[in-house]
């Protein structure tokens, strides 16, 4: 069966055990169950196409990562589904082909599954592979959902995820809340020492243009490592979602790479401050943030020295630590085109580490809206790793992206 003719059977499954699970009976009217089906089932999507020509300078940790042709990346794509189930009670499924986040295997996935009750007006309870975000106000790309992002790239510095577990969100007008309980992972380990992850979140709204967010993780798997587990679960968001810059060295993996890859996950504490101005008009709309992240462990190397995630072949408990800052800015010429820029900084603050500690990215774009739901981008990516940066690509690396996305 090609792969046109199974997604097409995946999808008529899906339509029929849904529709299944509304219809009052065996023998519904056609045209009946159709309307009952779309009154609880809401369908968006989304769909983008990228092109990049990136390249890291020479002495770069995986040699093919300095020799490199420009070329188109792969498709990505997304359905989501909101469904009433009852009074007060919601859920959201997202079908997607996020290469970038799952690697390239040609398999939509369950990226984002949960049920949401809402307790009352102001407070909502949530099940599923909840969100485990650090930041409040920042552009991001999620796969196939990069409208939200004034660039292409995501920062160096993003901590943002899912996983299975719980969550508590708190919406009183300018103040909003969450705190997130998760095992740090979409899996169903239950091992010994495995730990959990928690994430506490509040943002306030101090008038419509301008607001401030602070936020603070706390991941306790560090026991595994001590008591020799054989399959460690760490945070892995501490190391990034998925970004959109492909080197050959990740092949067909999630694309992690190019994010700092300093911080295991395993027993680590952080936090975040972060903030947003934008114009009455919101032709111009600001962001800033700064943090720092310590664990108790750091990935290891075949010599048992303090290394980043790609070269590392196991866990040391010594001490690694992060601080980061970064700096957003767009500018709306009309409603259609806008500019936009953002330097993110990551500095190595282990012990030990007095120099060559920098890890920075510049990011340049530009925008075009050629229809209400469809989007030209185009931005000049540089990124400095020095020696004993948390960069995982190993040299300083640049280039152009350009990217479309649809969204419906």
């Amino acid at each position: 069966m090609n792969k046109l003719s199974s997604s097409l059977s995946l999808a008529t499954r899906l339509l029929i055990c849904s529709g299944s699970l509304l219809a009052p009976t065996v023998f519904a009217d056609t045209d009946n169950l159709s309307e009952e089906f779309f009154k609880r089932v809401k369908l968006k999507g989304w769909m983008s196409q990228g092109m990049q020509a990136i390249e890291a300078d020479d002495g770069a940790f995986f040699e093919e990562d300095s020799n490199m042709s420009p070329g188109f990346n792969r498709f990505r794509y997304a359905l989501g589904f909101d469904v009433t189930l009852a009074d007060n009670v919601t859920a959201y499924v997202e079908f997607s082909e996020e290469p970038n986040d799952f690697g390239v295997d040609y398999t939509p996935h369950i990226d984002f599954a949960v049920v949401n009750f809402a307790l009352n007006d102001t407070l909502t309870y949530q099940i599923g592979t909840v969100g485990t975000g650090m930041f409040t106000y920042r552009g991001y790309s999620d796969g196939a959902d990069v409208q939200s992002n004034p660039l292409i790239g995501n920062s160096p510095a993003d901590m943002a995820g899912a996983a299975e577990g719980m969550k508590m969100f708190g919406d009183h007008g300018q103040l909003k809340w969450d705190f997130t309980i998760s095992s740090s992972d979409f899996g169903e380990s239950f091992g010994g020492d495995r730990g959990l992850t928690y994430i506490g979140k509040a943002s306030f709204d101090f008038s419509d243009q301008f607001g401030l967010g602070a936020s603070f993780s706390s991941s306790n798997h560090g026991d595994q490592v001590r008591n020799g587990a054989s399959n460690i679960v760490r945070a892995g968001f501490y190391t990034g979602d998925g970004d959109n810059y492909r080197f050959p060295s990740s092949g067909t993996d999630s694309i992690r790479n190019t994010h700092m890859g300093l911080i295991p996950g395993l027993d680590t504490q952080g936090f975040l401050v972060d903030g947003q101005f934008k114009t009455e008009s919101e032709s111009l709309i600001l962001r800033s943030w700064i943090g720092q992240l310590t664990d108790d462990f750091s990935f290891a190397d075949a010599g048992g020295n303090r290394t980043v995630a790609v070269q590392s072949v196991g866990f040391i408990e010594e001490e690694s630590e992060v601080s980061f800052y970064g700096l957003e800015g767009t500018f709306y010429f009309n409603e259609k085109t806008y500019v936009a820029a953002r330097y993110t900084a990551v500095t190595n603050e282990s012990e030990g580490v007095e120099d060559e500690d920098l890890l920075s990215r510049v990011q340049l774009g530009v925008g075009y809206f050629y229809r209400d739901n469809i989007l030209f981008k185009g931005e000049f990516v540089n990124q400095v790793e020095e020696e004993n940066s948390a960069g995982q690509i190993g040299s300083d690396w640049g280039g152009f992206m350009l990217e479309t996305s649809f969204i419906f």
